[in-house]
C-alpha cells in the first residue's frame, strides 16, 4: 500500500536513482543474495519468454547454513563469472527489463534503500552502494539533511534493532553524532575519539592496531565474499617481500572529507544509537572504530595495488560495506574487541 509521510533523509537521497547498467560494480554481484519463499515461487511461476526462463531456470538454489526458512528460502545462484544468471552483458536485468519492477524480488527492489517509521521517519540508501558514495562525493560540504513529504510503500519498511526507544534521546544522541563526526577542527580519528567522550564512552583504543585490524579482516573474510575478494589485493601488499609502494591517506587532501561523509551516512543508514539488538553506547561507538581501522587497513592495500583515484576508492568502500553494513558485523566485531 502508499504511504505518504514526511521523513527525514541526508539531501542526496532526493536525487538517488540505480545506475543500472552503468554501475562499475553491480549489486547483484560480491554477496549472497536470499529471497523469500513467496518471492521465489513468483519468479519461478513467471509466464515470460524462452530466453528469460533459461535463466530462471539456473538462477536459484537452496538456501543453505542454515536450512530454508520462509524469509531466506533460495539463492541467487551465480555463474563461472560470479554473475546472476538473470543479468544480461549491458548490466540490466532480464526480469526487470521484460516484466517489470514488480517481478523482480522484493530484496532488489528495496536496495539499496532504508526506510524506517519508528523511532521516526528516516529514509536513506546504503553506503555499499557506489552511486551513495558518488552523490556523497560530488561536493566537499558535510551532509546536510532535509525533510519532506515522500511516498513508500508498506513492504519497503526497515525498523531499527530496537524499536521501542525514546524518541528524544534517540534524535538527540544522531544529532551528537552526526555533529561531531562532521566537526573538521579535528582529523577523522579525534573525531570517533571526541564522541566517544561525548557519550562518556571509554573505548579499548584510540585507534585499532594494525595487527588487530589485520586478525579482524582474517576472521570476517571466511565468511563475506565481498572480503574474499580482496585476499588477493590484502595478500599482495601486506606480504613481508611486497615491494609495492606504501600508499598513504594523507597524501590524499580530501580524504578526511570522504571519510567523514561515509560514516555520517554509516551512522545514519544503521539507525545509530540502536544499530543492533541490546547494542550500548560502548558497543556501537566501539564498532564505529573498527569500521575505521578495517576500512583503513583494506583499503591502503586496494589503493596501493591498484593506484588511487576517486574511483577506485568508491569501489573499495562499496565493497567493504557489503559486508559491514549487511551482515552481523556489529555483533562479531564487539565479542571481537570484547566490549
Amino acid at each position: 500500500m502508499p504511504y505518504k509521510h514526511e521523513f527525514l533523509f541526508p539531501e542526496y537521497y532526493r536525487d538517488f536513482a540505480c545506475k543500472c547498467g552503468d554501475c562499475r560494480s553491480t549489486c547483484c554481484h560480491g554477496w549472497g543474495i536470499a529471497l523469500s519463499q513467496d518471492d521465489y515461487f513468483r519468479i519461478i511461476g513467471t509466464d515470460c519468454s524462452p530466453e528469460l526462463r533459461r535463466r530462471l531456470d539456473i538462477a536459484f538454489r537452496p538456501a543453505t547454513k542454515p536450512a530454508p526458512t520462509p524469509e531466506r528460502y533460495a539463492m541467487i545462484s551465480y555463474n563461472w563469472l560470479g554473475r546472476c544468471p538473470i543479468q544480461t552483458d549491458d548490466g540490466y536485468c532480464a526480469l526487470h527489463r521484460e516484466c517489470g519492477e514488480g517481478a523482480i524480488p522484493e530484496i532488489c527492489r528495496r536496495y539499496p534503500r532504508c526506510i524506517r517509521v519508528s523511532p521516526i521517519h528516516e529514509a536513506c540508501t546504503s553506503t555499499s552502494c557506489e552511486y551513495t558514495l558518488e552523490l556523497l562525493y560530488r561536493d566537499d560540504e558535510p551532509v546536510r539533511f532535509a525533510k519532506e513529504v515522500i511516498e513508500v510503500f508498506d513492504e519497503e519498511y526497515d525498523t531499527p534493532a530496537a524499536a521501542e526507544v525514546d524518541v528524544s534521546e534517540y534524535t538527540s544522541a544522531r544529532n551528537t553524532a552526526f555533529s561531531i563526526l562532521s566537526d573538521r577542527n579535528y582529523d577523522i580519528d579525534d573525531r570517533i575519539t571526541l564522541l566517544a567522550h561525548a557519550f562518556n564512552v571509554t573505548l579499548p583504543y584510540k585507534i585499532m592496531p594494525h595487527e588487530d585490524a589485520a586478525r579482524l579482516f582474517e576472521h570476517l573474510s571466511h565468511s563475506s565474499t565481498a572480503l574474499s575478494e580482496l585476499m588477493d589485493d590484502i595478500t599482495a601488499y601486506y606480504s613481508d617481500n611486497s615491494d609495492i609502494p606504501r600508499f598513504s591517506f594523507e597524501n590524499v587532501e580530501k580524504m578526511d572529507i570522504y571519510l567523514e561523509k561515509m560514516l555520517v551516512n554509516h551512522v545514519f543508514y544503521k539507525a545509530f544509537p540502536r544499530s543492533f539488538k541490546d547494542s550500548t553506547l560502548t558497543q556501537e561507538i566501539s564498532s564505529l572504530l573498527a569500521v575505521r581501522a578495517l576500512h583503513r587497513y583494506v583499503t591502503e592495500a586496494y589503493i596501493g595495488v591498484h593506484g588511487w583515484s576517486v574511483d577506485n576508492f568508491v569501489d573499495v568502500t562499496a565493497q567493504l560495506f557489503r559486508m559491514v553494513e549487511h551482515s552481523r558485523f556489529d555483533e562479531v566485531t564487539v565479542r571481537f574487541m570484547g566490549v
